[in-house]
């Protein structure tokens, strides 16, 4: 006759190690995988915040009497160089008044890639994601229209990735395009990437200029003061940057 208790039990035991065998597999499968997330967004947030205090030593350059800053920025497991060319146009009453070529300084990690940009900081992803992280310091006002165009050009053309990298940024240029003072319409177009160039729409739009997408590269965006005094100033600040391991 056959034991059935014996028989249980053994069910009892193989189905209980099952459970727990199930349980650690999954707990190391979905755990390794959140600790890699946690790990990927640090690495991000790293990249996004030394990218940001790139831009305050350029804003420094900008606004004194130093021509070279340097620095170190934490790339951690991503990638800082430049990016491709952009393109800045300012016309003023339909009179084209600057028109400069320059790469933006880009650090990119993981589908992402956070870039300063003609002044201001912006971060796309590759699943269309944008976002505008620190704004330039461009005014659009009824009493002036002020664009500190801020342009970037590498001293050499490298990226390097990983670890803590040596910045270095020199002002090799500081022109002023135009200046009246009249309530004439100021157009100012971006022709980029079109994940940047949709956040320079947003942005511009937001900041009252009427804006359209000539191509889905390019913001063109127009402001027209009203007061008949307004004070209308573009200039161009050209900075040149390397970086070390």
């Amino acid at each position: 006759m056959t034991d059935t208790r014996a028989v249980s039990n053994v069910l009892g035991y193989v189905l209980l190690f099952s459970v727990v065998l199930l349980s650690i597999t999954a707990t190391f499968t979905f755990g390794i995988d959140a600790i890699g997330d946690a790990s990927d967004r640090t690495v991000q947030q790293s990249g996004q915040h030394s990218m940001q205090t790139l831009g305050d030593r350029i804003e420094t350059l900008r606004e004194s009497n130093t021509t070279v800053q340097q620095g170190q920025l934490r790339a951690g497991r991503g990638t800082v160089g430049y990016g491709e060319q952009t393109r800045v146009t300012v016309s003023v009453a339909g009179s084209p008044e600057l028109q400069t070529d320059f790469r933006p300084i880009q650090y990119r990690f993981d589908g992402t890639t956070v870039a300063y940009e003609a002044g201001g900081i912006v971060r796309t992803s590759d699943d269309g994601g944008a976002v505008l992280v620190d704004e330039p310091t461009f005014v659009f006002d009824d009493d002036a229209v002020i664009l500190p165009i801020v342009t970037t050009e590498p001293a050499a053309q490298r990226q390097v990735s990983g670890g803590t990298v040596t910045t270095t940024f020199e002002r090799v240029a500081s022109e002023q395009a135009y200046f009246s003072t009249s309530a004439a319409p100021v157009t100012l177009s971006i022709e980029t990437t079109e994940g940047r160039a949709t956040v320079w729409e947003r942005t511009l739009s937001e900041a009252g200029a009427t804006c359209s997408r000539p191509t889905p590269d390019t913001a063109a965006c127009t402001y027209t003061p009203s007061n008949a005094d307004a004070t209308i100033i573009v200039r161009e600040f050209r900075v040149n940057y390397e970086f070390e391991a």
